[in-house]
């Protein structure tokens, strides 16, 4: 029986990807997918089998990139088939995987691997006969296939298994994101930042400019507008520093929408927790309109 060595596997995709985990246990491989409904879930796995087995050549055996169950024992089948028929000679094939011997005789089948599979049993019909067997129940001739088939899985030839697209795209994110977080770890700017988001988060990608204005302190503010020669005076038209966090938290002019800034740690889960609500947005938007408003007064 052929057998799917782990060992290749974990080679080239050694903590598989986020939409599906791929294990190779003697002569089973094991594909872990997710789909919320029964569609979802074919074409997850579809897809998966799709990037794990564009070129897995064992025994010239070809994977089938469609939906199927226990791909290994059916693969197993095929390869019997065939080598019966080119040699013309009747076999027994047993089997503990019930699943593929169910798919064989189901006339419901969709997969092209299983049809192809299903299409050399019938040219075989009058050669190979199938039989079921209950794993791992003391049957000698499964136990033994079962023992030749474990020893192979951890010292037989190695797969040539291209990275799936999926697996290429996780690792460049996460050596990108590496080296975002030990820049922004050693970067000397960005201070008031840094307190919120101490490093980078892809969970929290922010494209609303009110919430940058949070973040960063540049905005419409006259403390910041006051470094680039744009407005003469830092300070705000109640006398105040006209800083961002002034027109959140005390000055008279914004005092219907003023907030309570947490601090240290408790502000990077204050900000997570607020940063997509709509009725908090909709405040930083009322402050610093009110504060843009300010700053246009004191250019005048």
């Amino acid at each position: 029986m052929p057998c799917l060595s782990d060992k290749g596997c974990r080679q080239q995709m050694p903590e598989n990807s986020d939409l599906y985990y791929l294990q190779a246990f003697a002569d089973d491989l094991a594909l872990v997918t997710f789909g919320r409904t029964r569609k979802i879930l074919e074409t997850n796995t579809n897809n998966a089998l799709d990037l794990i087995s564009q070129e897995l050549n064992i025994l010239n055996l070809d994977i089938s990139i469609d939906k199927c169950q226990a791909l290994a024992e059916l693969a197993a089948i095929n390869f019997a088939a065939g080598w019966a028929l080119e040699r013309n000679v009747k076999i027994k094939v047993f089997s503990d995987s019930k699943s593929s011997i169910e798919a064989i005789r189901s006339p419901k089948v969709k997969s092209n691997f299983v049809l192809s599979v299903k299409d050399n049993m019938y040219n075989d019909k009058n050669l190979v006969s199938l039989v079921w067997v209950k794993a791992h129940a003391g049957n000698p001739g499964n136990e033994l296939a079962d023992h030749f088939a474990k020893i192979a899985s951890s010292c037989g030839a190695d797969m040539s298994i291209p990275a799936p697209y999926s697996y290429v795209k996780r690792v460049c994110k996460e050596f990108l994101m590496n080296e975002r977080n030990s820049y922004w770890k050693n970067s000397t700017t960005g201070k008031r930042t840094k307190e919120i988001l101490p490093s980078a988060n892809l969970d929290l990608l922010i494209s609303n400019k009110y919430v940058i204005y949070l973040f960063t302190n540049h905005g419409p503010f006259p403390a910041y507008l006051c470094r680039f020669k744009i407005l003469n005076n830092p300070d705000c038209l109640c006398g105040e520093h006209g800083d961002v966090d002034h027109y959140l938290t005390s000055c008279m002019y914004t005092k219907d929408y003023h907030l309570l800034l947490p601090t240290g740690t408790a502000r990077t889960h204050w900000t997570r927790k607020l940063c997509k609500n709509y009725l908090f947005l909709n405040r930083l938007k009322s402050i610093f309109e009110i504060s843009r408003k300010i700053c246009d007064l004191q250019r005048l």
